[in-house]
């Protein structure tokens, strides 16, 4: 990861003088003498429960230099944000914060702003950047703006994006390749690749479209591309997450006491085992009341497709536990 956007370190001439560096490899370095004291940096971000954004964040926040000291300000309370408190970091939060509300969100950023002698406000997503700039601008911070995606068709992506920033920044080159091409208000713009870059030609883009624009996780499935530069897939094929576990379960194996198949259990299995019709082999394991246990194959006929659903209602007819996937 290029966390080029924020680095701190010393002079090789002088090391008694520190340095902050705001830009990225590709469009040049600002530097900015902070003499011997901490930088501080306000990360605020929509909500605290954990997501992409906020996995990246928290990688970031655990990886800062010893002269960096991190607030963290949420639009939203959640668990993440109590993990980051057991951790020491200062956690504020805004409930309820509104646009149409500029003087409460401006006092409130304002008072963080002062207590911590924020630096820098680093901020994810427009509607973040809306609510901070204006306390960050009036404090003279320097402003980042993360810009996670999507972009829109077109060169307006509408007014948040005429919001200034000293630097806005995004997570790959193509997205970063479309931001040029559109109106807005940053004085630079960089790159942060926290992940492999994944690239599709228009007949792959064309056939995934649908599951590239949900919100779902997914399989990638292509070739690795490396040069000295970056790394990245070129895209063959995508599959949902869910789908893709489902298809790597090869066996399903269900354990079974022979009481709980007696009195109309085994039909009630067979029913459940047909209503999950799939590609998993099915073995059945009965246990005797002696001690012994005899292991089926079940024909194709109860081949399943072990969703969620299917666990739960086989776990009601057999005892917690009794199925096992491989």
């Amino acid at each position: 990861m290029r966390a080029d956007f924020l680095a701190t370190g010393r002079s090789s001439p002088n090391r008694n003088a520190n340095f902050a560096i705001y830009g990225t490899r590709s469009n040049g370095f600002s530097i900015r003498r902070l003499g011997r004291r901490m930088i501080n940096v306000l990360y605020a971000v929509i909500r605290g429960e954990m997501g992409g954004v906020e996995r990246f964040l928290d990688s970031v926040l655990s990886a800062h230099s010893d002269r960096v000291r991190p607030v963290v300000l949420s639009f939203r309370d959640g668990p993440w944000l109590d993990e980051l408190r057991a951790r020491g970091v200062p956690v504020y939060v805004i409930e309820n914060a509104r646009l149409r509300e500029p003087m409460r969100c401006f006092r409130e950023v304002r008072a963080i702003i002062r207590r911590h002698q924020i630096d820098v406000v680093h901020s994810s997503y427009s509607w973040c950047h809306s609510l901070t700039w204006p306390a960050a601008f009036y404090s003279g911070c320097r402003t980042v703006w993360f810009h996670h995606g999507p972009v829109g068709e077109g060169r307006w992506q509408g007014a948040m994006a005429l919001i200034p920033a000293d630097l806005m920044l995004t997570n790959s080159d193509f997205m970063l390749e479309r931001l040029k091409t559109t109106i807005h208000s940053a004085r630079r713009l960089g790159v942060v690749h926290y992940g492999v870059e994944a690239i599709a030609w228009s007949e792959t883009y064309a056939k995934y479209e649908a599951i590239i624009m949900g919100d779902e996780p997914v399989v990638a499935r292509g070739k690795l591309d490396v040069d000295d530069e970056r790394a990245q897939i070129i895209l063959e094929g995508l599959t949902p997450l869910d789908s893709a576990l489902l298809d790597s379960i090869r066996e399903v194996r269900i354990t079974a006491p022979m009481s709980r198949l007696e009195n109309g259990g085994l039909d009630a299995l067979k029913t459940t085992l047909a209503r999950y019709h799939g590609k998993s082999m099915t073995y059945l394991h009965v246990n005797f009341a002696d001690g012994r246990e005899a292991v089926m194959l079940l024909g194709d006929t109860y081949r399943v497709t072990p969703t969620n659903s299917f666990i739960t209602e086989l776990e009601q007819i057999l005892p917690p536990g009794s199925v096992e996937l491989r």
